[in-house]
């Protein structure tokens, strides 16, 4: 517990309980804050209103169930707990870390809800995963006359992406306007992200060229915006903008507020799906300026990008170069040379991650099985498919027994294959009929299988015609002409779709 008359000789901060425990709670130091304020209850000295909501807030960011509730049954027994609306609304924020039902119990009991608790209320909801309760809440503030103010709005937008409700946003967004609120940066920013999630970029696009007050939360959640709704040209078209912007405002606020690691992932996703090698280089170049070489998410998007564009060598620079690796990095590599068919180079990149200590999970399973099919390594195959459950519990799921009959066909061993799917625990889908299809075409005799796959994956999608034309065309092969004719007869009456 500090002592509160030799730290503040030493600091040379006035005597005054509430200015000292609210100084040391506005410098992340809560523990010395709550010791502060026990020290003065020991003194003699009553806590008021102010020093009271300091402590919360300090029980706040130290997660404290027992401080929590020590703290409120002191608001209690002195009365602060029905006289001051803001110990109630801190109280409630504090509780809905961990358990609404108290924030809600609290909420409730309170005499006089003001627009603050309510919005702190409603976004408890929101935080929670509460939606509809968070809206029930939002419109009986309207009719019991509570005016939401931007705080509210910013907290009840969230709610219109969660529950797909793009017309309730709408309708927040004209009532922003007509209160007078579009001063406040954070709920344009809200409903700049409620316009992304609700899939419509257009309304987006339209809120920010018109946005007199953007922060770097409001460029990030544009280029976020656009990389997830699929295009990408304007994810990176809004970078540049960025960058012009920063380069003609270099003042404290623009160096302070930098792109963020998100920005630079979704900037990143953006420059895989143009197959902007250049622009992902100069992306990469700005990570590095910017200091976040080491990032983990940032570097396996930095891995992922490059070997997607089969640059291979680049994604291990990367890879090397961070020398705080975890799972993510390491699952990211092994990916990388999988989908470049570098079998060899899964396999030791594989090794090296179980030699570090770090144990695999289903994913990783799949792309090294993925890469042992593509590769034709069948022994490393078979070796690591039967360690998953023998050696690290993890159940086959049908990813994995897809690698495996892909496995098998690739080397021509269709019935193998065959007698493998016949055995599953579970039923197999069209990705593992196709691959003892795709064997079949590749294999010589092999046409009472063919015909039993490509009949099981007409029944599975009867719409692709693709399945039709191959066992048609093995009848006309055997001069089976009447079943042929048949089955170009039901692709034209049934007017099915190419796939």
């Amino acid at each position: 517990m500090v002592d509160p008359v030799e730290y503040f000789e030493q600091n040379d901060i006035p005597r005054s309980w509430s200015f000292r425990i609210s100084s040391l709670v506005s410098e992340n130091r809560s523990e010395e804050a709550i010791g502060l304020f026990k020290a003065m209850l020991v003194s003699g000295d009553r806590p008021n209103f102010v020093t009271v909501l300091s402590v919360v807030k300090a029980v706040g960011s130290l997660g404290s169930k027992d401080l929590a509730c020590g703290i409120h049954g002191y608001s209690i027994k002195t009365g602060l707990i029905d006289s001051q609306v803001a110990i109630v609304t801190a109280l409630v924020g504090v509780y809905s870390c961990w358990d609404m039902r108290s924030a809600w119990k609290l909420f409730n009991r309170a005499r006089n809800k003001d627009v603050v608790m309510c919005s702190a209320m409603v976004f408890a909801c929101v935080s929670n995963g509460e939606h509809s309760e968070a809206l029930k809440l939002f419109k009986e503030m309207l009719l019991c006359g509570i005016l939401p103010n931007h705080v509210t709005l910013s907290s009840i937008l969230p709610v219109c992406a969660g529950l797909v409700k793009p017309n309730l946003g709408r309708e927040i967004h004209g009532y922003s306007i007509k209160r007078s609120l579009y001063c406040h940066t954070i709920l344009w920013n809200s409903i700049l992200d409620m316009y992304s999630k609700c899939r419509d970029l257009e309304a987006a696009l339209r809120v920010f060229k018109h946005m007199q007050n953007k922060d770097m939360v409001s460029w990030r959640i544009m280029i976020r915006g656009c990389v997830v709704n699929n295009k990408p040209k304007k994810a990176l078209e809004i970078f540049r903008e960025l960058r012009a912007y920063s380069a003609e405002k270099l003042d404290e606020y623009i160096m302070q507020e930098r792109p963020n690691e998100f920005t630079f992932v979704s900037l990143l996703l953006a420059c895989t799906s143009l197959d902007a090698i250049e622009l992902g280089e100069s992306v990469h170049s700005q990570i590095t300026k910017n200091g976040y070489s080491t990032n983990t998410f940032l570097t396996s998007a930095l891995i992922d990008m490059y070997c997607k564009f089969g640059r291979t060598r680049q994604g291990k620079s990367v890879f090397d170069e961070n020398t705080t690796n975890d799972f993510v990095c390491w699952s990211s590599m092994i990916n990388g040379y999988a989908i470049n068919g570098c079998g060899n180079e899964v396999l030791e990149c594989f090794s090296d991650m179980l030699s570090h200590g770090i144990e695999p999970n289903d994913v990783i399973f799949v792309s090294v099985l993925s890469a042992c099919s593509h590769c034709g390594l069948e022994y490393e195959g078979w070796r690591w498919f039967l360690a998953m459950e023998a050696k690290y519990c993890i159940k086959p799921k049908l990813a994995h027994y897809a690698c495996m009959v892909d496995m098998l066909s690739r080397q021509g061993n269709v019935e193998e294959a065959l007698e493998f799917v016949n055995k599953m625990p579970m039923e197999p889908d069209k990705r593992i009929w196709g691959a003892i299809l795709a064997g079949c075409r590749n294999s010589y005799g092999c046409n009472e299988v063919l015909e039993f796959v490509a009949k099981k994956l007409i029944s599975l999608d009867p719409e692709n015609t693709n399945y039709y034309v191959v066992l048609s065309n093995m009848y006309a092969e055997q001069g089976r002409w009447e079943e042929a004719e048949k089955l170009r007869n039901m692709i034209d009456t049934k007017s099915l779709k190419k796939v």
